[in-house]
């Protein structure tokens, strides 16, 4: 008996249907991924093309970055001198401020380019009303003392520079060193009463004798090195190098170094040694021209031409006028053809164009930048009761 199965031609056909469906479907998913990946490699190859650009600008960037900070790193030092020779009237002993009213200025002083006057201008001043006095110096017009002058009285001087006379250390006799107690107990029994003292080189009247150390670093009387070794600074300033040690060497404290810091104070001594031995050649027992104090707030006054307000200080009086007037002063160096409108900028231009100070100038140059500094002198001098009537201390 013969048996046989029999598929239905329709049920085959269907399978072999959907076969070519399912394949037709694998072929549509394959070209599908096949154009993203192609897409993406696209995509791969444009953001390669961007990194390149983007690593060449940031190449640039740095380039151009490292040159603003080299710029930006002169600056900072340019600044910071100037900021450090604003700041040279901090304590001696211990860099603090110091008000800046515990100088009186009379007259030129001869390397201060920080914190003086273009030209300092001593004139006579009238005769002062009986209600606008001064009482502070009543003891010392009382009982007048031999070899001392009054503030009032103190004479006009040429130049603070003009023949210099020649100063040697020496040691503070016993005369010297009673004045000094003196004035200090004067201090401390008056409270804002202080001691006045005189400089015999530049003319200048400082208030308390503790500030007659500061005065003498405005003279190079002694410079105070760097204790890094193989750093060549040098200052008369104490907080100028404080200020040295911590943008150059990024010191903040010393005392964190022991071998610095005593190294440091060991210069430091010395330093102070030096100052102090040139203290009674410049401040003898009879530059002490009396006892008193400086108003903390002198009144304003008002220029007689531009009406600006103006401190009654002379150092403010005369720094006015040297706007108005503009002055041209020369560059005392040999070939040098630079022109300024005032002192200052002419202490800064020596300082940091030609590296040296007016102390270093040799004597023809010395004799040009005396001959510009009379010449601002007299030029203030014929101007100054066009714009102020009073002179004052």
């Amino acid at each position: 008996m013969n048996t046989s199965i029999q598929i239905e031609p329709s049920y085959g056909g269907a399978i072999i249907e959907n076969l070519v469906e399912e394949i037709q479907q694998l072929k549509e998913e394959l070209r599908q991924r096949s154009e993203s990946l192609r897409f993406l490699r696209e995509e791969k190859i444009t953001m390669a093309a961007k990194c390149r650009e983007l690593e060449i600008s940031l190449r640039e960037i740095e380039e151009e970055n490292v040159e603003l900070q080299s710029e930006n790193d002169e600056l900072r030092k340019a600044i910071e001198g100037i900021r450090q020779e604003d700041l040279s009237m901090e304590e001696f002993s211990e860099p603090k401020e110091v008000d800046d009213d515990d100088d009186i200025i009379c007259c030129n002083d001869e390397d201060n380019a920080e914190n003086e006057s273009p030209a300092n201008y001593e004139s006579t001043s009238p005769e002062p009303e009986p209600e606008r006095e001064n009482p502070a110096f009543h003891e010392l017009k009382k009982e007048p003392t031999e070899g001392t002058v009054c503030p009032e009285e103190v004479p006009v001087q040429a130049s603070p520079i003009e023949s210099p006379p020649k100063l040697e250390p020496q040691e503070p006799c016993e005369e010297f060193v009673e004045a000094m107690i003196e004035a200090e107990m004067v201090r401390d029994k008056h409270g804002a009463e202080k001691s006045f003292w005189q400089c015999q080189l530049c003319k200048k009247i400082i208030q308390s004798s503790r500030n007659l150390p500061m005065h003498l670093a405005h003279h190079r009387v002694s410079q105070l090195p760097c204790p890094f070794s193989g750093c060549k600074k040098m200052s008369f300033y104490v907080n100028h190098l404080y200020g040295h040690l911590k943008s150059v060497h990024k010191i903040t404290a010393l005392k964190n170094k022991p071998e610095l810091y005593n190294l440091y104070t060991e210069f430091r001594r010395k330093h102070s040694r030096e100052v102090q031995s040139f203290i009674e050649v410049f401040f003898p027992v009879t530059s002490l021209v009396g006892f008193g104090s400086i108003p903390k707030n002198p009144k304003a006054l008002n220029c007689k031409k531009c009406k600006a307000s103006v401190r009654s200080c002379n150092f403010e009086k005369i720094k006015h006028i040297l706007s108005h007037i503009k002055v041209r002063l020369e560059c005392p160096k040999d070939e040098c053809p630079i022109v300024l409108d005032n002192l200052e900028k002419l202490f800064d231009h020596i300082e940091y164009r030609h590296k040296t100070t007016v102390a270093g100038l040799s004597q023809s140059e010395k004799d040009r930048f005396l001959e510009g500094q009379m010449k601002l002198n007299e030029a203030v001098k014929s101007v100054y009761f066009q714009y102020f009537d009073t002179v004052e201390l």
